[in-house]
């Protein structure tokens, strides 16, 4: 065929170097010296991030450390397996709960990284889950797509193209044998790279009961269905919050990665008989463990306070 697979992946090589040097480089060397300049001459009192892991991230805490700046890093979601990337330097890590700092802690030492002051304070943005809604009188289920971009999406950390037409094919299957009458809403991102893979396994499996949601107001969209299936997304953690049943569809080769494999709050499936099972015994449920929930995320509404309280002293 005349397609010479090194030098067609060594020019993508290139081009993406090229693209990483013109624009993402230079556009994180500006951020760095603005970031400097606003440290230096105390135009920041308190630096707080999403996450420590990516270079951008860990070059501004050390800036606000030259400058005595303090920041906190809220933690997002429940942890999976034993990871913790890099050396942790932020003053302060926020999570969710007390079963993620022991985590947090165990991991730390685990590694022997030096932890800062880890502190659970649950999560502002759940407050408002909180309120059990009543039971939805709709009939759908709601598949939330694992939506990694595909720079992201690498064999050993994401659900690959396979193994995403795989567990559609798994919940089309058993939607069209047991909740015929079930719509199936699929819910994935904006200019989702594997959108026509979407559109294309539904019309191999003769699949017309489903609605493709880009955007939407998430809270509502989980309240208005019977049960959740998620792969590793903490909608699964929200629409517990709210009171939906909830699992976990996943693959073995994913466990190490997938937070609620080790958590006793969402039952993690594997295989068509495994979901079927879990699908008729779940979708009527009522069932909600809020203690052992609180233990991976505070459950008492008072997140936005305590976090108010926790910045107000740090300043």
């Amino acid at each position: 065929t005349g397609f010479n697979f090194k030098k067609d992946l060594e020019k993508k090589i290139k081009l993406l170097l090229i693209n990483i040097v013109q624009n993402d480089f230079l556009q994180i060397a500006q951020k760095i010296e603005e970031a400097h300049f606003l440290f230096k001459n105390k135009k920041i009192d308190l630096l707080i991030l999403a996450e420590e892991d990516s270079p951008l991230s860990k070059i501004m805490v050390k800036i606000a450390n030259k400058f005595d700046i303090p920041s906190i890093v809220i933690l997002h979601g429940i942890p999976s397996g034993d990871l913790l990337f890099g050396q942790t330097q932020a003053r302060y890590h926020l999570v969710f709960g007390e079963k993620i700092k022991k985590w947090f802690i165990i991991n730390g030492e685990k590694y022997g990284k030096q932890i800062s002051n880890v502190i659970a304070l649950g999560c502002p943005r759940y407050d408002s889950f909180l309120n059990i809604r009543k039971k939805s009188d709709k009939n759908q289920i709601l598949y939330a797509m694992e939506i990694a971009p595909e720079i992201e999406r690498v064999a050993d950390t994401h659900l690959t193209k396979k193994m995403q037409k795989i567990a559609l094919k798994m919940i089309i299957n058993i939607m069209k044998s047991e909740f015929p009458n079930y719509t199936l809403i699929l819910k994935i991102r904006p200019n989702w790279d594997l959108k026509k893979m979407l559109y294309n396994t539904l019309k191999e499996n003769n699949f017309s009961n489903f609605e493709i949601i880009e955007k939407a107001n998430n809270e509502k969209l989980m309240g208005d269905s019977k049960l959740v299936i998620v792969n590793h997304s903490t909608m699964g953690l929200e629409s517990l919050l709210i009171g939906v049943p909830v699992i976990s569809l996943s693959f073995k080769e994913l466990d190490f990665f997938n937070s609620y494999k080790n958590s006793k709050i969402i039952k993690v499936v594997y295989t068509p008989e495994q979901l079927k099972k879990e699908l008729k015994k779940s979708i009527n449920s009522n069932f909600l463990d809020k203690n052992e929930l609180n233990k991976y995320v505070l459950t008492d509404k008072k997140s936005t306070k305590r976090v108010t309280e926790l910045i107000q002293n740090i300043l």
